[in-house]
């Protein structure tokens, strides 16, 4: 025989009111009916629903909020990573765009030496041409006075 609240017999000495002897549940009078299980027919006061929605309303708003904050956060720096690798890119650019300028100046340096050497390498011949000449007439002359 499985127990029920009628023939327990370890609250034998309780009798019919075991259950109820602490007064946490009451159990309803012959002249009250019991309560409609419809959750259809469920009513709530208004303050508690407002409270309700407005608990929700809170809630998903400071949801919201902390994920915007969050990805406002995230976007400036995305932002800032883009600013500095395009400044990098720029900066690059830059440098290679001052080396090229820097090597087109050597160039023309270059060119330009290499000019002038060889205009003087010219000048060098021909004075050297000019002391042989003037070398030969002093020895022609001394030649010709013995």
């Amino acid at each position: 025989m499985t127990p029920t609240l009628l023939n327990y017999d370890g609250d034998a000495h309780i009798g019919r009111e075991g259950f109820w002897a602490h007064g946490e549940v009451t159990p309803l009078r012959d002249d009250q009916q019991r309560r409609s299980t419809d959750a259809t027919k469920l009513t709530f006061p208004l303050p508690l629903m407002a409270a309700i929605v407005g608990g929700l309303i809170t809630i998903a708003l400071t949801v919201s909020g902390a994920f915007w904050i969050a990805t406002s956060t995230l976007r400036s720096d995305v932002r800032d990573i883009l600013t500095r690798m395009e400044m990098q890119a720029r900066t690059e650019v830059e440098k290679s765009e001052t080396q090229k300028m820097r090597d087109a100046a050597l160039r023309d340096q270059m060119s330009v030496l290499s000019t002038q050497i060889s205009a003087a390498e010219r000048r060098q011949e021909l004075l050297r041409l000019e002391f042989q000449q003037l070398r030969e007439q002093v020895l022609f002359k001394t030649k010709g006075v013995k």
